[in-house]
Order: C-alpha cells, then structure tokens, then sequence
C-alpha cells in the first residue's frame, strides 16, 4: 500500500475514534466462554487510546479481568442514510487494563459530563485499550487492516 494512501486510511479510522461517545465491546464472558457484547461511553486518550470508565459490577468487567482480550466497534451513521451497513465502521482490537491517569480521566470526563454522577464511585475504573489492530470497512471494497501502533499518535 502506498505510503498516502495508508496515511489517508489511518486518518480515517483515526476520525471514526475522535469522533465516538459511544461504542460497543466484545468480551468472552467469564462463566460460559461466549462471546458477549455491551455499550459503553468511550473517548480516546491523548495518544489515540480508547478510553471508558466502567463499573467492577457490570459483566463485561468481570469479563475482561478473566481475559483482557476484547473488540470494540466503532461506526459512523450517513445522515439520512437507514443502511448501518453501507456506514464506514471500524473495529479495533486488543487488550484493556485498568489506567489510573488523571490526564485521561479528564479526557473522558470533558466528553461525558453526565460520569461525573458516578465517576468517583469505588466501583468505578478507568480502562484503555492496548490497540493491537483496526479493521475498517469504509466501503463497498474498501476493507483495511492497520496496525494498531500506527494509530499511536
């Protein structure tokens, strides 16, 4: 792949992360080893990290502290467009570890006001994702695999 076109497509899984509140997460789940997929607020690190504060009560963190491993799916909807099909969409992939840093927790804070109900909670934990790869599917035959340290800004 030529080098301005890689760079155009990591600007453009870049952009689908910017711009998320909210995304989906795929975890084995801890009892049964299927796969299970929740909705969680996110935002992204200074260094292009997903970031999402979630609750030690919630399944799918019980989930990740018996396998780290997971996916999160990220998609940008066409206005006017009722085809999520046709919407360029990306799925990043690695492992998530609780992050206490407080640069990104104010990160995700500025993005979602509304934790600040729950955030200092003891339940609830910061995690980030260890991006180990992205597929963006940004179109009819435009399907892409990047590496996730070429997403590290």
């Amino acid at each position: 792949m030529a080098n301005q076109e890689n760079q155009s497509i990591i600007a453009e899984v870049v952009a689908l992360l910017q711009g998320a509140r909210f995304t989906r997460l795929a975890t084995l789940d801890a009892d049964t080893g299927r796969p299970f997929i929740s909705l969680l607020a996110v935002a992204l690190s200074n260094t292009n990290r997903p970031l999402t504060l979630i609750s030690s009560l919630a399944r799918h963190t019980r989930n990740l502290e018996a396998n780290a491993n997971g996916s999160l799916l990220y998609e940008e909807p066409v206005p006017g467009d009722n085809r999520l099909l046709a919407c360029p969409r990306v799925t990043v992939s690695g492992t998530l570890a609780k992050h206490d840093n407080s640069e990104a927790r104010d990160r995700f804070m500025a993005i979602h006001e509304d934790a600040q109900l729950y955030a200092d909670f003891s339940d609830f934990s910061l995690w980030q994702m260890e991006i180990e790869d992205a597929y963006l599917v940004a179109g009819f035959g435009r399907i892409h695999t990047i590496s996730g340290s070429d997403l590290l800004t």
